[in-house]
């Protein structure tokens, strides 16, 4: 993908270009001058000027031009065919008296023409302006904002023209197009121009037979007609062609939608005309699993009806069951049950759903006639009318017990949740179980259901266990095995969803593979019936929540905003995704609850507009000043080519992402360098690579053999043959180390700089016992750690990275700095929850293997990594045996750490082992917070870790004081007290959050559940 958009940081060229210049760059590309065509000569020539278009007003260099036309084998004449058809283009573009329109600047062209002035730039912009306007609800603008830019986009992209950057950017413009087809039909079926969309949707769609998005959209238009019978004959020829060229059938939503409108299913309709109601059977699950305490609940509430009534409100995210736990509960008995679900957000008439409900078991007309002819802003009339429906109630309860249910609340119309309000107030009365269910979460209740949550008890349906979900599973398919292993933890304890993934693994459906660190596998009927049961939400929260899909599992809310380009609605949209429990408040801010919709939200977009919009956001993102590694992420996603920006951002970048997360860098400058395309910046990420190959203990192979060959600066030329020579040294291969500096030091141009750094290395090599330089870096480093001063520790590294002097002499020096620095690192990473970065620190601070005089080494920071790591998967024994080595140090730091060995030797039932740590600690001198944190849980003492907390708070050790605070809500816990717990818990939780210690959060909440549960 060669893509890129037009910002401030990128080479400009100064000047103006011809006045009245328009380049054409859909068909075949054209450029008029005052109103006149200009012949622009042989296909490679406009496929050049389409390369400096494309790239308008930004220098584009000799090597690039190159790389576009003709990829990674150019002719040997590549370099003269560029001056030739540069040459042939300005005399064509510029008059004798024009201004310059191509201009040399440095080794590169530069086009200067006004943006405005070329088609595709004008065809973006309608594009964002159609979408700022349909966020913003404004439909009529979104289509003329549309209709304008298909208008621009009528024939095929860059026709005819040769070469990879042509071919990447016709891809792209061809799936922007499809993507504008798309949405412009879909606005055009939702504000009832059914007509219109199949008029213009047709043709596309039968070029484009595959494209299932489009089909949908085709077979609901000409149901909306009236045509059904066509919809249902182009869903057949679908369908065959499907079978015929893949073997396999239509997707499932596309095959549902065929099954809905071969039902004449109410919900196709207009919103105008849904049914706002449903009928609710209470027919009990085959398959259920949990919610032992709900059923408890609402099945004593029954048991006890003859005798007194009461009201139920059950809650919980969408799919969670709470229409299935109602019905195993209260279904299948010999009891009166009257039952309705609103359905859908269409305006229903006033007290439609409690009316559905009891029209079984009453019979009322006059009732009906009543709520028909009221009027809502009338309060005498609704008052009359709350009277009727609560004599209507107190006369069936006279003839026996009745159990009223209702679904789906959150759609009910305002006059039923009154009636239902007044309802349960007479349930103290009545014999009558008056049950309902809404989609709502405790934290995010409207008004109005919270005036309901009030007036009766309120069972919140959590999500099912893992356990449970595990039960739930092999009761549907039979039987558990990898694949469900594997994929039943993304459904998030969801019973919808978890059946979805369940039936579509039955099936045998093929998985959906996403490039990226993390493929994605769930089948694809899960992905199309997860994708489909979002369809509650509002336009605006669909589309925020496919945006959010792109960042990943969880991001900031600033983050958020940028995916979703702001506007005055986000603030609504993010509240009802957090309302249905579609996202969660977390340490970075959000994230998905199922990672399942997250995976099945990306699946959902065509593979190059997915490609292209994580380019965009990643370059959105760093202009939002956000962090080098969630730009990082987004490259990865991807994967994005490498393209011009892409080599910008990583030339200024990559030694801060290299120490924030190294394996994320390695791949990145791996893909810059292997992709033909880095022109300029090859020598930046050859050096930056080789650094953190060095730094890492890697062998450097061909990283610097290149740039040490060829390279036109001597000072990289220089440094690359230090990190050859200095690997020779690691390895011990003293008459090589010294054959490669006897090489670079025989080159006249050689700094100064790395001369006496060669030198030295030399020197080292002469003399293998010869006394290293020692160094006081791991007093600072210990100071960071313990301060909570994370972010500085990754700099320190970052700083050393940027700087190939820097790199040498800390490796001229003695081990023990950058043992302690890396190690270090792989303790904060594993804490914040990135093991694949905590174990390349790891392997690099082992690059000389630890004796037992660990200390000199500054191993404690290794020890104490280790043992997280094998605590995060669970092996707890394994933690507690690497932590016992601590026991024989004498250092500070190895006291400091002590407690985590006495936490984990408590859990695991060895008192002697936990009992002589704590001794070590309490005699060792100016050690008392680790000494009463080591007390406290030996002695199962929350007031002597809340003692510690304090004293570390005192000192200004933060992160000593959450541990103790963590250690505090523990014991309170186990001891009973709960609310002191739940206080300790927070003020710890908020201390890790500080730090984005994922893994800590993870681990208090988890420590203090168990040990309330005691």
């Amino acid at each position: 993908m060669w893509f890129r958009s037009r910002r401030s940081g990128d080479a400009r060229c100064g000047g103006e270009g011809v006045m009245g210049l328009r380049l054409d760059l859909f068909g075949s590309v054209r450029a008029r001058i005052g109103g006149g065509e200009v012949e622009l000569g042989s296909a490679q020539r406009r496929a050049l000027l389409a390369v400096l278009a494309l790239q308008a007003n930004q220098v584009v260099t000799r090597t690039e031009l190159i790389d576009a036309l003709w990829g990674e084998k150019p002719p040997s004449s590549a370099s003269g065919s560029i001056y030739t058809f540069i040459s042939s283009l300005r005399a064509a573009l510029e008059g004798e008296s024009a201004p310059t329109v191509l201009a040399s600047e440095g080794s590169g062209y530069c086009l200067r023409i006004d943006p405005q002035a070329v088609d595709v730039f004008r065809f973006e912009e309608l594009r964002e302006t159609g979408r700022r306007r349909e966020r913003d609800h404004d439909s009529s603008g979104a289509l003329a904002a549309y209709a304008s830019a298909l208008a621009l986009a009528a024939e095929e992209p860059l026709t005819g023209l040769p070469g990879p950057f042509v071919a990447a950017h016709r891809d792209r413009l061809r799936e922007l197009r499809l993507d504008l087809v798309e949405r412009r039909a879909r606005l055009l079926v939702e504000t009832g121009e059914a007509a219109l969309a199949i008029t213009e949707l047709s043709p596309v769609a039968a070029r484009h037979p595959g494209h299932e998005g489009l089909q949908s959209i085709l077979l609901l238009a000409l149901h909306r007609c009236g045509r059904s019978e066509e919809a249902l004959r182009l869903f057949d020829d679908l369908r065959a062609a499907s079978i015929e060229e893949f073997g396999t059938e239509p997707g499932a939503g596309l095959c549902a939608l065929r099954d809905q409108v071969a039902a004449n299913d109410p919900a196709l309709l207009p919103a105008a005309q849904s049914v706002a109601v449903r009928a609710l059977a209470l027919t009990p699950p085959e398959v259920f699993v949990g919610r032992e305490d709900g059923l408890a609940v609402l099945r004593a509430a029954l048991s006890r009806l003859d005798r007194a009534g009461e009201a139920v409100l059950v809650e919980g995210e969408s799919g969670i069951g709470k229409s299935a736990l109602l019905a195993a509960a209260l279904g299948g008995g010999d009891h009166r049950v009257a039952a309705a679900a609103a359905d859908g957000p269409a305006g229903a008439a006033p007290l439609q759903v409690v009316l559905d409900a009891l029209a079984p078991v009453t019979g009322s007309e006059q009732l009906v006639r009543a709520a028909r002819a009221v009027d809502p802003a009338r309060p005498d009339e609704v008052e009359d009318l709350l009277r009727e429906v609560e004599a209507v109630v107190e006369q069936v309860c006279a003839e026996g017990p009745l159990v009223l249910v209702t679904d789906d609340l959150q759609w009910a119309d305002p006059l039923s949740l009154r009636a239902w309000e007044r309802l349960a107030a007479l349930t103290h009365r009545l014999p009558l179980l008056l049950a309902g269910a809404c989609r709502q979460l405790p934290s995010h209740r409207t008004p109005e259901l919270a005036r309901l949550a009030r007036a009766a008890t309120v069972l919140t349906v959590a999500p099912l266990s893992s356990d449970e979900a595990l039960g739930l599973a092999e009761r549907l398919a039979g039987t558990v095995d990898v694949t469900l292993l594997d994929l039943v933890p993304r459904a998030a304890g969801n019973p919808r969803y978890l059946l979805d993934v369940v039936a579509a693994a039955a099936a045998a459906e093929p998985p959906v593979h996403l490039a990226g660190p993390l493929p994605i596998d769930l089948p694809e009927g899960a992905v199309a019936a997860v994708a489909h049961s979002l369809g509650f939400l509002s336009q605006d929260a669909l589309e925020v929540l496919r945006r959010a899909a792109l960042l990943g599992g969880a991001f900031s809310p600033r983050e958020l905003a940028i995916a979703a380009g702001g506007g005055a609605g986000l603030d609504a949209a993010t509240g009802e995704l957090l309302s249905a429990g579609l996202l969660v408040t977390a340490p970075r801010g959000l994230a998905f609850r199922h990672p399942a919709v997250q995976e099945s939200l990306l699946a959902r977009f065509p593979r190059s507009i997915r490609i292209a919009m994580h380019r965009e956001l990643a370059e959105a993102l760093d202009s939002g000043a956000a962090p080098v590694e969630r730009v990082a992420a987004q490259l990865l996603a991807g994967p994005v080519p490498p393209d011009r920006w892409v080599h910008e951002w990583l030339t200024r970048s990559a030694a801060d992402l290299a120490a924030r997360e190294p394996y994320s860098a390695l791949r990145l400058l791996w893909a810059a360098l292997a992709s033909g395309t880095a022109g300029p910046h090859r020598d930046r990420h050859s050096v930056v690579l080789a650094r953190l190959k060095h730094w890492l203990g890697s062998e450097m192979g061909g990283t610097a053999g290149r740039p040490a060959a060829q390279s036109g600066d001597p000072a990289v030329r220089a440094e690359m043959r230090w990190l050859m020579a200095f690997s020779h040294h690691r390895r011990g291969d003293r008459a090589q180390v010294l054959a490669d500096t006897a090489n670079a030091l025989a080159d006249p141009l050689v700094p100064a700089v790395w001369r006496h750094l060669h030198v030295a290395l030399a020197s080292q090599a002469r003399c293998q016992d010869g006394v290293r330089r020692g160094g006081c870096a791991e007093d600072r480093v210990e100071a960071l750690y313990l301060a909570g001063r994370w972010d500085e520790l990754v700099a320190e590294l970052s700083r050393t990275l940027g700087s190939g002097p820097a790199v040498a002499t800390f490796a001229l020096g003695h081990p023990t700095p950058a043992r302690r620095l890396t190690g270090a690192l792989a303790l904060v990473t594993a804490r914040r929850d990135r093991p694949v970065d905590a174990g390349t620190h790891l392997r690099a601070a082992w690059q000389v293997s630890l004796d037992e005089d660990a200390e000199a080494e500054g191993g404690e920071f290794v020890i104490a990594a280790r043992a997280t790591m094998a605590e995060q998967l669970g092996h707890h024994r394994h933690a507690l045996e690497v932590l016992s080595s601590l026991t024989r140090l004498h250092t500070p730091l190895a006291y400091r750490l002590m407690p985590a060995l006495v936490r984990l030797a408590v859990d695991l039932g060895e008192h002697d082992q936990a009992k002589y740590a704590t001794l070590r600690c309490e005699r060792a001198p100016d050690q008392a917070v680790a000494a009463l944190r080591c007390r406290a849980l030996l002695d199962h003492d929350p007031l002597s870790a809340q003692a510690a907390a304090a004293l570390a708070g005192e000192n200004g050790d933060d992160l000593d004081a959450a541990e103790a605070t963590e250690d505090a809500a523990v014991l309170f816990a186990r001891s009973g007290l709960l609310v002191e717990a739940t206080s300790a818990l927070r003020s710890a939780v908020a201390h890790y959050q500080e730090l984005g210690a994922g893994w800590d959060v993870r681990r208090a909440g988890a420590r203090t559940t168990r040990a309330g549960d005691r």
